[in-house]
């Protein structure tokens, strides 16, 4: 497989605690009363300096009265550029040169996240070693949270990521055929200026995928305002494909409707956009560019991951992830399809489907990375589901 593909975006070490109840008189007294206050909100990031301000207690404290003396069930490798990353490596053939681009710390912890990526098919030497933190999160999941769908939330700790900028990005990165900008909200430096990493993308011809994640840091600034990206509305001219979930949308757009939101990325100029809604209907339209367009159309989630999810086999499991693997799922098929079709538009409709088959996947494993047993466990896993899907819908 000859392709080429770039991701720039988040890693770091997330802790997984599994099962917190949302319900819990402790869980209660830390939640959010209005938005971007400092508190737990499901489903979202909260900054460990925040939490510790919002409550006047420390986060080990904190953990105390969350978790008890429990220790994390896994230690695991997390963040959406690094998940959508490990996933696709997981599922594309052997070949592809798929290289990260991002930061870690120069404590221990940056020392193991690189010892567990070296596990995986990826070319991790463009990770960049800072002085400082590497960034972590705690992950608290409820599996039985909304009809045993399960949902988390997310302590997040920045560390490094908010020192890496774009003079640190060499510009081999951008000479790729495919190049996925991957949370870059919680790199606040490269965020600033993502019309101009994007620009320089496309003028080396690469097809652009940006995934998107809860904009904390704007949020923080002005719960009101429409979020931004890079220098303004210029940004979304230079992609080819826009990944978000539902409240991204909103928060990215301004509008309040699925619909809506996707009629302004239109006319903004982003040339294909996906929205993700949970257990919900994925909604994409593809307007022009390297895909075959089509109307806003919906998709269904899996019926076999939803089958097997209520017959109680995501018990061991969590939604950490499920959109990063579902952004690694699109991007895998992207990636094939460039490989063999040489010329002429790929098919988005079937890269949605890759993305449903893997994202459903991740709720059978605790947290965002699957670590396989063998080479190719992932892509059998997932390509179930995939022909599943494609036989129903």
């Amino acid at each position: 497989m000859n392709v080429r593909i770039s991701v720039l975006g988040c890693s770091l070490m997330d802790y997984l605690y599994s099962p917190v109840s949302f319900s819990s008189k402790p869980f209660q007294t830390y939640t959010s009363v209005v938005p971007a206050d400092g508190g737990i909100e499901l489903g979202k990031i909260v900054f460990t300096e925040d939490l510790e301000r919002y409550s006047g207690k420390h986060i080990q404290d904190i953990l105390t009265e969350l978790v008890g003396n429990a220790h994390p069930k896994a230690i695991n490798i997390g963040g959406p550029g690094i998940v959508s990353a490990i996933c696709a490596s997981q599922l594309v053939p052997d070949g592809c040169d798929l290289s990260f681009f991002g930061a870690r710390g120069n404590d221990r912890m940056g020392t193991i996240l690189m010892e567990k990526l070296t596990t995986f098919p990826l070319n991790v030497a463009h990770l960049a070693r800072f002085d400082g933190a590497t960034a972590s999160t705690y992950v608290l999941s409820d599996p039985n949270y909304g009809e045993g769908y399960g949902e988390r939330t997310f302590i997040f700790n920045i560390g490094v990521l908010s020192d890496i900028s774009p003079m640190d990005i060499p510009q081999s990165c951008f000479e790729a055929d495919i190049v996925l900008f991957g949370a870059t909200a919680v790199m606040p430096r490269i965020h600033a200026q993502l019309d101009v990493l994007l620009e320089r993308s496309k003028h080396a011809g690469a097809l652009t995928i940006v995934t998107t994640v809860f904009d904390l840091l704007q949020e923080k600034e002005d719960p009101k305002k429409r979020w931004s990206m890079g220098s303004g509305e210029r940004t979304f001219s230079f992609i080819d494909l826009l990944i978000c979930d539902k409240e991204e949308a909103f928060r990215l757009s301004g509008t309040t409707s699925v619909e809506d939101a996707l009629g302004f990325f239109k006319r903004v100029g982003v040339k294909s956009t996906i929205v993700t809604q949970g257990k919900e209907d994925v909604v994409a339209y593809a307007n022009s560019g390297p895909f075959s367009p089509f109307e806003m159309t919906h998709f269904p989630v899996s019926s076999l991951v939803d089958a097997e999810i209520h017959a109680g086999k995501a018990a061991d499991g969590d939604t950490t992830g499920c959109g990063d693997n579902f952004a690694g799922g699109v991007l895998a098929s992207i990636a094939m399809q460039t490989d063999k079709s040489l010329s002429g538009p790929i098919d988005l409709k079937d890269a949605i489907a890759w993305g449903i088959a893997a994202g459903g996947a991740a709720c059978f494993h605790l947290g965002g990375t699957f670590m396989e047993d063998h080479a190719g466990e992932k892509r059998d896993i997932v390509e179930r589901y995939y022909h599943h899907y494609k036989g129903c819908f």
